[in-house]
């Protein structure tokens, strides 16, 4: 295999004079062909000029030098041509020509086309995925000598230029672990005659982290409606978030059983990552308590992580009076059935303490 315009290139022949005076002196020129008929329209390599050779004796010819730039890349046969300025006088022309039949040179100063790289886990490069371990392939190029191994990394630049390093010599290769974020996969190949080609380069983006940051639930205060609306800010700093995906879930006994999931509306558009508002329209409750009613939130990221939002309570009806603290001291005295409006610490029990904190409450110095 050789380089054109830059591999030093030796081949030589054994010449004998068959006829019975001597030569005289006379140049041997070397062909690059591609079939085995070998005629001075082939690839000159070089000329060598041979001395006289006396009657059935040998003389060897040797040729060293850069193999020519002009000879394109392919896959050629050596040939010679004895005598090929036609300086000696012969009785048999047509034994002056033959060629290395034991091997063929290939010849490539082509660099190889860059790979095409997909990926199973990671198909689309538009698209957010929630999986950090993602796995690369890619397609053998063509090439006149063949693809020897390939150079690449995994980083968080689009241009990176790969260096000249095998780094192997399969076709694929796995990540795990990758943290979040936009990632660029690039692989290029080297052949087998030491030609680098271009890179390419495939995006992966990842996000597994759910969506946070909940904040600034409404209600907080008091309501006598017992369908009130309730809104919370959430974001995903990530991905984004899928508005569409927004829901709540409500329960009116403390949290022990909750609706089913309800679909709510988001602010914004899908893939923002600023804070947006999602609001749970007219929830029915249907039920005057301070402590009893509760709501809940969800909603997707682009990448299909889900976050949850804690359970809020939402306080209906009038404020906590001392009329209720005393309803909340007879039942944790036994003379008044477990009602869970008064159930103010939420452990499915009424005490002297939950009776204090509504007695603190209707007072002002706390909230429930």
């Amino acid at each position: 295999m050789v380089d054109p315009g830059v591999t030093n290139f030796n081949v030589w022949c054994d010449v004998r004079n068959v006829g019975t005076e001597s030569s005289g002196n006379f140049h041997v020129s070397y062909y690059a062909s591609t079939n085995t008929i070998i005629t001075e329209s082939d690839y000159l390599i070089g000329t060598d000029y041979v001395s006289s050779i006396s009657p059935f004796d040998w003389n060897d010819s040797d040729w060293l030098g850069t193999f020519p730039s002009s000879v394109p890349d392919g896959t050629y046969w050596i040939g010679w041509i004895v005598d090929s300025g036609g300086d000696v006088t012969e009785f048999d022309e047509n034994n002056n020509k033959a060629y290395k039949s034991s091997y063929q040179l290939i010849v490539d100063v082509t660099n190889p086309p860059a790979p095409t790289i997909s990926s199973a886990s990671h198909p689309d490069a538009n698209e957010w995925y929630n999986d950090g371990n993602p796995l690369f392939t890619w397609t053998t190029p063509p090439d006149t000598s063949g693809v020897d191994c390939y150079s690449y990394t995994l980083d968080q630049s689009s241009i990176t230029t790969l260096d000249t390093e095998c780094d192997t010599t399969e076709n694929s290769v796995w990540y795990s672990d990758v943290s979040d974020g936009i990632w660029y996969f690039h692989v290029r190949a080297k052949n087998n005659a030491g030609n680098w080609g271009s890179a390419d380069h495939y995006k992966v983006t990842i996000d597994t982290a759910n969506p946070e940051g909940w904040q600034n639930f409404n209600p907080t205060d008091w309501v006598t409606d017992q369908t009130p609306d309730c809104t919370i800010g959430v974001k995903d700093v990530k991905s984004g978030l899928d508005v569409s995906t927004a829901l709540y879930k409500y329960s009116s006994d403390g949290g022990s059983t909750w609706s089913g999931w309800t679909s709510a509306s988001c602010t914004g558009s899908d893939g923002t990552t600023s804070y947006q508002t999602i609001t749970a329209d007219s929830v029915p409750f249907n039920q005057d308590s301070g402590t009893q009613n509760k709501i809940t939130f969800r909603i997707d990221d682009a990448a299909q992580n889900t976050g949850e939002s804690e359970g809020y309570a939402v306080k209906i009806g009038g404020e906590a009076s001392t009329a209720d603290a005393v309803i909340a001291l007879a039942i944790a005295a036994g003379s008044r059935e477990y009602d869970s409006r008064w159930d103010v610490g939420g452990d499915d029990r009424v005490t002297s303490l939950d009776a204090l904190m509504i007695l603190q409450a209707a007072g002002g110095v706390i909230e429930l």
